[in-house]
């Protein structure tokens, strides 16, 4: 009867689990930065000496007061996949945006 019970707890909680808590899409993070965020600026303001993400939650907060700034109307996800893809690209910090 155990064998049974695992299997069917991890699916319970699987479902349970809301739909948007996935991996960032680093590559749709990418071509979102290029559309409409590089008109602004180039990568240099992620890699000078006082930038000001410190951590990566920094960064997701950023890219979500630019986003409201340029009025995107940008859902948690593309948030999400932005700043994953500034911190991949130049930040480093060792940290993933995986869930709300």
């Amino acid at each position: 009867m155990h064998k049974y019970l695992l299997p069917g707890f991890a699916m319970v909680l699987i479902a349970a689990f809301p739909k948007d808590v996935q991996a960032a899409d680093t590559e749709r993070g990418k071509l979102l930065y290029e559309n409409h965020c590089m008109s602004c600026h180039e990568s240099v303001v992620h890699i000078r000496e006082n930038r000001r993400a410190r951590a990566l939650g920094e960064i997701y907060w950023q890219t979500t007061r630019w986003a409201v700034t340029q009025q995107l109307e940008w859902r948690y996800e593309e948030v999400r996949d932005v700043a994953q893809y500034l911190n991949n690209q130049f930040y480093k910090f060792d940290e993933r945006l995986e869930c709300k």
